[in-house]
C-alpha cells in the first residue's frame, strides 16, 4: 500500500470535538437570545446550533489549527447573525420595513460569511426583503431560518 492510499484511508479529524466545541461558544453566551420569549429563544438557539455543528462538521479535511482558523469567523458571524435576530424579532411590531430591510440585508450578509461556497446564496440580492409573515417573533425566526436553509442547502 503506498503512502497515499495509507493517508486516504486515515479517519477524519476529530469533527465531533469540534463540534461540540462550536456548540459551547453559542450555548456559553446568553445575550443572544436575552430579549426573545423562552418559545423564541429555543428556535433561534435550536437554528444557531445546527449552523454553529455544520459549520465544525464541515471542517473534517483540516487539521486543527486550520479548522479553528476556518471556524472562527464563521462561529463569530452566527453569533452576530443571532443577535440581529433577536433584536429584530424582540422589535418586531415597532420596526419600519426599511429597518427590516437593512436588519435582513446584514443577516444575509453575515450567512455568506458562514457559507461561502453556496451559489444560491450568493445570487440573493441582500437589499430585497422577502416577502415574511411577521405575526410574532416565532414566526419570523422559523420563516428566517427556512428561507436561508434553502438556500444554503
Amino acid at each position: 500500500m503506498s503512502w497515499f492510499s495509507k493517508i486516504l484511508k486515515q479517519k477524519d479529524f476529530d469533527t465531533e470535538l469540534r463540534a461540540a466545541q462550536a456548540v459551547e461558544s453559542i450555548l456559553s453566551n446568553e445575550t443572544l437570545t436575552s430579549d426573545l420569549d423562552d418559545e423564541e429563544a429555543k428556535l433561534l438557539l435550536n437554528w444557531g446550533l445546527e449552523w454553529a455543528k455544520r459549520v465544525a462538521l464541515n471542517t473534517s479535511h483540516l487539521k486543527d489549527a486550520a479548522a479553528q482558523e476556518n471556524m472562527h469567523p464563521k462561529l463569530k458571524a452566527i453569533r452576530k447573525l443571532m443577535r440581529l435576530v433577536n433584536r429584530w424579532g424582540a422589535n418586531l411590531e415597532s420596526l419600519e420595513e426599511a429597518q427590516q430591510a437593512k436588519i435582513f440585508a446584514e443577516i444575509v450578509e453575515h450567512t455568506k460569511l458562514i457559507f461561502p461556497q453556496e451559489s444560491a446564496l450568493r445570487q440573493t440580492p441582500p437589499e430585497t426583503l422577502p416577502q415574511l409573515s411577521l405575526e410574532n417573533p416565532a414566526q419570523l425566526i422559523t420563516q428566517l431560518h427556512q428561507l436561508l436553509n434553502g438556500l444554503v442547502n
